[in-house]
């Protein structure tokens, strides 16, 4: 077996004619033989005569071999994907949350040292310093949210990419990150 050349990735099969289909395809080509016909399938050098009907169990155990690979693949990537997203974005509303906390306690101290010149004086001691951190932590927090958001969408495309190629199957996938009962993905067929 090959790659699809459609970009699917599916496995392709080339007949002894020739001719190459996705295994989706081949899978429908082989149950639309009458069953109680006899072939002869070469694996390895070796040559074995069985009915279809035999053929077509050996050919559908390969499809569901494939889709369960599939499934655990397209799961584990868009899992990771989206728990790496779900902790930037967790991590960009703790840098919010600091950001705030320091904006609340400097704001008291400067409204403790009041306005006179040592009071200006000691809020010069760290103003510049204090402008470009605050600057520093809120743009940390947009990028680790942005970063969440650019691999949540990569999480989707693989779940519509996968869902798209088992699809040739005749197999509807549930989005693994979807609670049971969610409808999270769900693109009607």
């Amino acid at each position: 077996m090959g790659t699809g050349s459609d970009g699917s990735g599916e496995p392709t099969v080339t007949l002894p004619d020739g001719r190459t289909m996705t295994l989706s395809q081949y899978q429908q080509y082989v149950h639309s033989l009458p069953s109680d016909e006899l072939v002869t399938v070469e694996r390895n050098g070796q040559v074995t005569t069985m009915t279809v009907a035999q053929y077509q169990q050996e050919v559908d155990q390969v499809v569901r071999s494939y889709v369960g690979q599939v499934e655990t693949t397209m799961s584990t990537s868009i899992l990771s994907l989206q728990g790496l997203a779900d902790e930037l974005w967790s991590q960009s509303g703790e840098v919010n949350g600091v950001l705030s906390r320091l904006q609340s306690q400097l704001a008291d101290l400067e409204s403790a040292f009041g306005t006179d010149q040592v009071g200006t004086a000691l809020k010069g001691s760290w103003g510049r310093a204090w402008t470009q951190l605050s600057q520093a932590l809120g743009t940390l927090a947009k990028n680790l949210s942005t970063v969440g958001d650019g691999l949540s969408h990569a999480a989707d495309t693989v779940f519509q990419a996968e869902q798209a190629n088992l699809r040739g199957f005749g197999i509807t996938v549930r989005d693994p990150r979807a609670p049971v009962g969610s409808r999270r993905g769900f693109t009607p067929l």
